[in-house]
């Protein structure tokens, strides 16, 4: 007599599923999901990169050239046009895409001119908006790690890699928070503690700016950010030092430090590359960590890392060099890089680089205002409201400024109530108030002092004016 034999369900977390389609794969999926409460931004661009990498393996699969469709969006579709993905998936292919387009933004900086009891007002709604939008985009990221989630179930049908006797689930993870981060950096030996030691330097440091309720930066102000800024620098240059595993090398290389460094930039992961570069190039931590920050931003372009390529193009732009600078940002553009578009309106538009041209400015500016970079909407809207490259429409300049403003961008907000509020109106009453005082005090200032009755003042005595001078040299003339 036989008994049939059942197999038991066997319980796979998300985790280790996604490892499946990978090491690389697991990796950015486990890291993402480790801090995306805390850097929420950054958990949407790592499940960016899986879909990416998802997207070539299942071309791969399927032997459609990724040469030809190059790009993430047309992937998804020419993988639905042959049949490999349905409509439905296709739909959370391209959610899912939407949803990462915006890359790590840093906070915006206050700067300016009004008044300092108008910026503290514009502040707190400022900090009150940011908090909220943090949150928002931490929504974002866990509505983001159940769709990707749902993303890998249906892919996997394609590679075989769930078994049917299993059941997945979503691992429930203890958030770190930024001090652990920094704590775990300090006395840790694993290079992507390191990292994560540096991003939460960084976030930290954004954060006291925003709370921050100085307008204009104090010598102490930049000496703190310098110094924190190289805490950041210093874990990011650690990852990549470890990252590298250079033990393996013979001894004599070792003792060569050129190569060392050589050997460390070609080993480490373009991201730690990228994000030591981003501060040692864009930050004035001195003119040596400025050149090992090109060096590392170098290498992570060789590598294709698409925001080093974008930083690239945009530096070298800056600096007036064009011979390389289009093909820079258009290969970071099909990615949808909100840097690269930004600085393709100002290739097209400022007429340095080429002829200008518009049409493709206002394309580039337009995708970029898409992809939610608020220095971009700012930028539309100045430009509207001066009839620089586009002709000139107020309302147009009223709705990108105000939209800037809404996304959380501290100078489109001041801008906007300058130019379309009544903050000018303030600003001249205060001006007239204070240059009426002024001038009052000054006529008080410049009164002669009355001489008593029968007084008389000597030549060579200071003269009642208050000028200073000698009686002789001044009034008795």
């Amino acid at each position: 007599m036989g008994t049939d034999l059942v197999p038991s369900k066997i319980e796979v977390d998300d985790l280790s599923f996604s490892t499946r389609f990978g090491t690389k794969i697991g990796d950015d999926y486990r890291q993402a999901v480790e801090v995306m409460m805390v850097f929420p931004e950054y958990a949407l661009l790592k499940y960016r990169q899986v879909l990416e990498q998802l997207s070539a393996a299942l071309c791969k699969l399927h032997k459609i050239p990724t040469d030809h469709y190059d790009s993430l969006h047309v992937q998804i579709n020419e993988l639905c046009h042959q049949g490999r993905i349905d409509d439905k998936l296709k739909s959370k292919f391209h959610e899912l895409r939407i949803m990462t387009n915006r890359a790590v933004h840093k906070a915006p900086s206050f700067e300016g001119d009004l008044e300092q009891y108008q910026v503290q007002e514009y502040k707190k709604e400022f900090i009150s908006e940011r908090n909220k939008q943090n949150k928002e985009v931490q929504e974002k990221a866990i509505h983001g790690r159940a769709l990707l989630f749902e993303i890998l179930k249906a892919c996997s049908a394609d590679f075989r890699y769930i078994k049917p006797n299993e059941t997945l689930y979503m691992a429930n993870l203890e958030h770190l928070e930024l001090r652990e981060l920094v704590f775990n950096a300090l006395n840790s030996q694993c290079a992507h503690d390191k990292f994560l030691g540096g991003k939460a330097i960084e976030r930290i440091l954004s954060d006291q700016e925003t709370q921050s309720g100085s307008l204009i930066a104090s010598y102490a102000d930049i000496s703190h950010k310098k110094s924190q800024l190289k805490i950041a620098a210093s874990f990011y240059k650690a990852a990549i030092e470890i990252d590298a595993e250079l033990d393996d090398l013979d001894t004599k290389i070792l003792l060569d430090n050129a190569k060392v460094k050589q050997y460390q930039l070609s080993r480490s992961k373009a991201e730690y590359l990228f994000h030591f570069a981003d501060i040692a190039v864009n930050e004035d931590l001195g003119e040596e960590l400025c050149k090992e920050g090109f060096a590392a931003l170098e290498v992570a372009v060789k590598k294709s890392f698409m925001p080093a390529i974008a930083l690239l193009g945009a530096k070298h732009y800056s600096d007036e060099n064009y011979s390389n600078v289009l093909n820079l940002l258009m290969t970071a553009f099909q990615s949808d890089n909100a840097l690269a578009a930004r600085f393709l309106f100002y290739y097209y538009s400022e007429g340095k680089a080429c002829n200008k041209d518009p049409l493709l400015a206002k394309k580039y500016i337009e995708k970029a205002c898409e992809l939610e970079c608020t220095d971009s909407m700012l930028q539309l809207a100045m430009d509207y409201y001066n009839g620089d490259t586009f002709e000139k429409n107020v309302d147009k300049a009223k709705y990108w400024m105000n939209l800037a403003a809404e996304k959380g961008n501290l100078k489109a907000k001041l801008g906007y109530d300058l130019f379309f509020g009544n903050t000018i109106q303030k600003i001249t009453s205060a001006f007239s108030d204070n240059l009426m005082k002024a001038f009052d005090d000054a006529k008080e200032g410049l009164k002669s002092k009355p001489l008593l009755v029968g007084q008389k003042l000597g030549v060579n005595e200071p003269c009642h004016c208050g000028s200073g001078k000698k009686f002789k040299k001044c009034c008795r003339n």
